[in-house]
């Protein structure tokens, strides 16, 4: 049975994509070429039961043939043909929220928000219980051009009838995020947290949340808390060792790339970040042999120039400092990076 919950991909994109690429470093350019940090949490999920009072299964429709018909199609992302055939079920059966909510799924997966929208709407009329469809629409309402105080209503509501959903609060804490509401939203996050429900997904989110309202102590608490609990998901691991640096917690940084190069090797990113992350906690032989790592997977990777270039300039060994400081002024032309090592480079000793 496949049925949509919460997206957390939701939060990735619109919370982490902004910042997932800040320096650790501050106030230092950010590394070009990084591994994606926009990436769907949830897929861990276990898949909650179908539309129904209470959880329980939907009833059966007379049309039942084109609405078992149209699930398959779902399942094995025929979402047109789906549609077509739900859409037939529900004329059969207008009261049927199977077909309602299947419906909506459907269109949602076609890209047609607006009808996706009315067919959860739909479903909820016919189950106003129904879970499923409150988080579905309400992640909706938490796109781009987001409409948080809508999302929250049906939330609130929701819970009132269907409390401690995990789904609904993790949404609901996204809506209060949006509307810049650290107290709310937090208290969203610590409910699911005190629960035993979310996971690293959670932990991420709500640092992510902390770090932005200048909490950068409780951010780390949270992250480094999702650290322990990552397991080898090398995107969550780089996104992770991105905000933990970004909190100041450098040494955490450093453990959190370590567990992703042992998981990926073969990027010179993760490389990068991890000696930024040494060079801040004054490892500059560390750092050093992090970004000569980096060059020797991606030769032509400015960033793991410009650093080394840097740390060769921590370390007044300004011939070599100059050498790298070119090779990054060269390969990274006139983006800002390639701005900051011309600048740097302005800074040696004329001698």
């Amino acid at each position: 049975m496949m049925v949509e919950r919460v997206r957390l991909s939701l939060i990735a994109a619109a919370a982490l994509s902004a910042a997932s690429l800040a320096g650790c470093g501050g106030g230092e350019p950010q590394v070009e070429d990084p591994t994606s940090a926009e990436r769907n949490f949830s897929d861990e999920e276990p898949t909650p039961p179908p539309p129904g009072n209470t959880g329980q299964t939907a009833q059966k429709s007379p049309s039942s043939a084109d609405l078992q018909r149209g699930k398959a199609h779902l399942e094995e992302g025929k979402f047109a043909e789906a549609k077509d055939l739900l859409e037939k079920a529900r004329a059969g059966d207008p009261k049927n929220v199977e077909a309602a909510f299947y419906l909506a799924l459907a269109k949602e997966k076609l890209g047609d928000k607006a009808g996706a929208e009315q067919a959860y709407m739909d479903a909820l009329k016919l189950d106003p219980k129904l879970a499923e469809a409150a988080a579905n629409l309400t992640a909706l309402y938490l796109e781009e051009p987001a409409r948080p105080d809508e999302a929250i209503k049906i939330l609130k509501d929701m819970l009132a009838k269907v409390p401690k959903d995990t789904a609904l609060m993790t949404n609901l804490a996204y809506a209060y995020t949006l509307k810049k509401d650290v107290a709310n939203a937090s208290k969203q996050y610590e409910a699911i947290l005190a629960g035993g429900g979310g996971g690293v997904d959670v932990r991420l989110a709500y640092g992510q949340l902390l770090l932005d309202a200048g909490q950068k102590e409780k951010a780390a608490e949270q992250l480094k808390k999702g650290l322990e609990a990552a397991q080898k998901d090398a995107p969550m691991l780089i996104t992770l060792g991105l905000l933990l640096g970004q909190a100041g917690a450098f040494g955490d940084c450093v453990k959190a790339f370590d567990k992703a190069i042992a998981v990926k090797s073969d990027h010179p990113e993760p490389y990068v970040r991890r000696g930024i992350c040494r060079h801040e906690l004054n490892d500059e032989a560390g750092a050093r042999s992090d970004y000569e790592a980096a060059i020797k997977i991606k030769p032509d990777f400015a960033a793991a120039h410009y650093y080394l270039g840097v740390s060769w300039m921590v370390d007044k060994k300004y011939p070599n400092a100059k050498a790298e400081l070119t090779k990054a002024s060269t390969l990274a032309g006139d983006s800002e990076l390639g701005k900051r090592a011309r600048q740097k480079l302005s800074e040696l000793p004329k001698k």
